[in-house]
């Protein structure tokens, strides 16, 4: 081993562990800040009451970014995304614009549902880490 690769495998021990206890800090911190809507991603784990399943690999998940009032995300078959306008835990999502992939299946089931349960939201409550999307009737 040469003295560059020695140094580039000393380097990549040191930033593996500077990368872990940056993350285990965060953990820690993320635990005692209040959880809100913004800035994180949401992973969606049921739509209307069916369970979407864990290591499916097309799992609908959200972000809103509250400085730019847009939200992005994919709706388990495709990647959406538009604006939205919240105030205190009421939620108006703009008309969602998305990509077009042909959607199969289960694939397509999730999507549907999950766009139909984003466009009846008109409010949300954040508990833990766990966020609901609520339309009309609560």
């Amino acid at each position: 081993m040469n003295i560059y690769q020695k140094l580039r495998s000393s380097y990549e021990k040191t930033y593996r562990s500077v990368n872990h206890f940056i993350l285990y800090f965060d953990v820690i911190y993320s635990a005692k800040q209040t959880i809100t809507l913004f800035e994180r991603p949401w992973i969606t784990t049921e739509i209307n009451g069916k369970f979407i399943e864990v290591d499916s690999p097309n799992r609908p998940a959200i972000y809103f970014d509250a400085k730019n009032k847009r939200f992005a995300g994919a709706d388990g078959c495709n990647k959406i995304q538009d604006s939205f306008d919240s105030n205190n835990q009421h939620l108006k999502l703009g008309q969602i614009a998305s990509t077009l992939m042909a959607c199969h299946g289960a694939q397509d089931t999730i999507s549907r549902d999950y766009n139909d349960a984003l466009a009846q939201t008109n409010r949300y409550e954040v508990k833990g880490h766990e966020l609901k999307f609520l339309d009309k009737s609560g």
